[in-house]
């Protein structure tokens, strides 16, 4: 029973991760789901942020809302190119963050293991490989500064898109809103599919194997160094 499980929810990520070739399509599927439907991007969008799943792009969304006086609509959660390509096309500002594969696909595997590494993989080379054309477009930002100082990256949003978005601050009261804001989210969840880190988590993302699906791992590792170092919208 759990492998025919398994087997099903790898067939579904994996035409996921078709879909992300044919933005269009992708699109119509998002909106025809109401479970996706709300993460879409429109005309009114406020900000884009995507990434790969357990890339801090829910820390991200809740960072930039609560630093800002009014009411904010932010596309995010969706972990398509199509939010991104749409973006672009609709004159919205995008953020699209970048984790390294080994750590934000163990992080998605601890999170959900029935998609397997292989598949996760996969994903993670078809959301940045089919968003590379568009890399300069949009503001690049890596994961470990993302949660370290996210405030940069409002700036850098402003100045390329000529915006005047509110920067979050560090201060311990507005880092505790987020993290409340990280836990509600999840209140129907596990800790494993928690959004803020711990030990558990952390030790079981130490024992992923990555041994029978080093050539996508080596795949991915290529591409992100690619995004981070080369030409102008690197890090």
């Amino acid at each position: 029973m759990f492998d025919k499980i398994r087997l099903s929810q790898n067939a579904y990520f994996e035409f996921g991760t078709i879909l992300c070739a044919f933005p269009k399509i992708a699109y119509l599927c998002y909106y025809l789901n109401s479970g996706t439907r709300p993460f879409l991007v429109r005309k009114h969008t406020d900000l884009v942020i995507e990434g790969f799943p357990r890339s801090a792009t829910t820390f991200s969304y809740y960072a930039f809302c609560m630093a800002q006086r009014r009411r904010v609509h932010v596309a995010f959660h969706l972990h398509s190119p199509v939010n991104v390509v749409n973006a672009l096309r609709m004159k919205v500002p995008v953020l699209v963050i970048l984790r390294p594969p080994r750590d934000a696909v163990s992080s998605a595997f601890v999170r959900d293991p029935q998609i397997s590494l292989k598949a996760n993989l996969r994903r993670y080379d078809a959301f940045y490989r089919l968003l590379t054309p568009y890399k300069n477009d949009i503001v690049v930002a890596d994961f470990k500064d993302v949660v370290r100082d996210f405030g940069q990256f409002v700036e850098r949003i402003n100045k390329k898109f000529d915006k005047n978005y509110l920067r979050p601050t560090n201060h311990p009261l507005d880092l505790e809103k987020i993290r409340d804001g990280l836990v509600l989210r999840n209140q129907h969840g596990t800790q494993l599919t928690s959004y803020l880190p711990d030990d558990e988590k952390e030790n079981l993302k130490r024992q992923v194997d990555f041994r029978s699906c080093r050539t996508e791992l080596r795949r991915c590792e290529d591409l992100y160094h690619q995004w981070i170092h080369s030409g102008p919208g690197s890090l």
